[in-house]
């Protein structure tokens, strides 16, 4: 099941910058993101992927990337909380390294999507 594609592209919109928030993307990291628009059911609706990615880093070259975050973040309805907090955890662990950034990142989908440390803990859990 496809998301609404503005709600999917809010989500390809957040894996980009969460990619990013540590100066510039790991190549794991632009793989993983790459991967997931392409694979995950749920976001086979966005109309140009790489168009969104773009347009998210140009508004973050504009109002830095953490304003750009929590703007986007506010778009993203109550349902798709989840899937997109899920998807940047991933992004953030892909290059097996995580920084605090990264970090910063997490708490701040965390507290916008108004996710408990239960929640977060549970969608950043992969088996």
């Amino acid at each position: 099941m496809s998301l609404d594609p503005g709600q999917a592209r809010r989500v390809v919109e957040l894996m980009a910058l969460t990619a990013v928030v540590d100066g510039e993307a790991d190549p794991d990291e632009a793989t993983l993101v790459r991967h997931l628009v392409e694979t995950e059911p749920a976001l086979a609706g966005v109309p140009d992927p790489g168009g969104a990615i773009d347009e998210a880093r140009d508004r973050a070259m504009e109002i830095g990337v953490e304003a750009c975050i929590r703007e986007v973040a506010a778009g993203v309805d109550a349902a798709h909380r989840e899937l997109a907090f899920s998807c940047c955890g991933r992004v953030v662990c892909a290059d097996s390294e995580i920084d605090d950034a990264e970090l910063a990142v997490l708490t701040t989908l965390r507290e916008a999507f108004g996710l408990s440390m239960d929640d977060a803990r549970r969608l950043l859990s992969w088996s």
